[in-house]
């Protein structure tokens, strides 16, 4: 693939329909549908609690409410693979430990946008400066 074609804008639009067709599966997973509604109600209180948000407080939410969203899309790709590598649930320690490392993942992305928004909220609130 050249440069030129790289950037095309007919390969912008499959990309976005490719992107879009993938989350759309992912929405049938319980564990991002999870992610993805706690994203839904961690977003506004954040705002509210900090409003009016500067640009970089809206900055950090995004990024801090986006990062486990994209790690869990990630985690679930790993599980489809492992699960349609090794159907009828067969037991295999290598898609075992994949599943778990994708899971982990997942559980440091959270830990990481809880630390984000605690620290933004006692910052924002004084306790830091």
């Amino acid at each position: 693939m050249d440069f030129r074609s790289a950037l095309s804008f007919s390969r912008l639009i499959k990309t976005t329909k490719d992107g879009l067709v993938g989350f759309n599966e992912a929405t049938k997973d319980a564990s991002f549908l999870r992610l993805l509604l706690l994203g839904c109600v961690v977003l506004p209180l954040v705002v509210f609690l900090v409003w009016p948000p500067t640009l970089l407080e809206v900055a950090i939410v995004a990024v801090a409410v986006a990062g486990p969203i994209r790690t869990e899309l990630l985690n679930t790709a790993i599980e489809e693979v492992v699960d349609a590598q090794f159907p009828n649930r067969q037991h295999n320690e290598h898609g075992k430990n994949a599943k778990d490392i994708a899971c982990a993942a997942t559980f440091i992305s959270l830990v990481r946008s809880g630390i984000l928004l605690g620290a933004m909220l006692l910052y924002h609130f004084g306790v830091f400066g």
